[in-house]
């Protein structure tokens, strides 16, 4: 499978999860989020990302049924951060196909191609749709999508 296709499944794998929460659901991780604010999401995100990652390559059947997931907050955080893993993966892997980092090629060719598809993935700001991929409003500021997420 190309990388391209592996960048193509995120983007499935990603609505399966936007499509696991209830309109409630969605209006209460609004809530949450909006309260916290931005630097505490990202501190949880980025201190849950073993757990995230876990969520996102399991199926949607054991994420329903393992009980350390089965806590509502948890599960609406986990899809939420599991929609931004997916936004991150699919990027990365469209980015590393498209600058041809496949094996076979050069070394040389390889060392250079990637350390642009670096700087183009670390360069990367999130769209507004992407950093909230749910109905308006958004629970963070226009300005935390200025700059890179992580």
């Amino acid at each position: 499978m190309s990388l391209y296709r592996y960048a193509s499944e995120c983007n499935v794998l990603k609505r399966e999860l936007i499509d696991s929460l209830t309109a409630s659901e969605i209006e209460l991780l609004r809530k949450e989020i909006s309260t916290t604010g931005a630097a505490k999401w990202k501190d949880w995100f980025l201190t849950n990302h073993q757990n995230l990652q876990e969520y996102v390559a399991a199926p949607p059947s054991k994420r329903r049924t393992l009980k350390k997931w089965r806590d509502p907050y948890l599960k609406r955080h986990l899809v939420f951060g599991g929609v931004i893993y997916l936004t991150q993966a699919y990027f990365f892997l469209s980015r590393a196909d498209a600058y041809g980092l496949h094996p076979g090629g050069s070394y040389r060719d390889m060392a250079g191609e990637a350390g642009v598809a670096y700087w183009d993935v670390r360069q990367h700001k999130l769209a507004k749709e992407e950093f909230w991929p749910f109905d308006d409003p958004s629970p963070f500021l226009e300005d935390t999508l200025n700059a890179p997420f992580f």
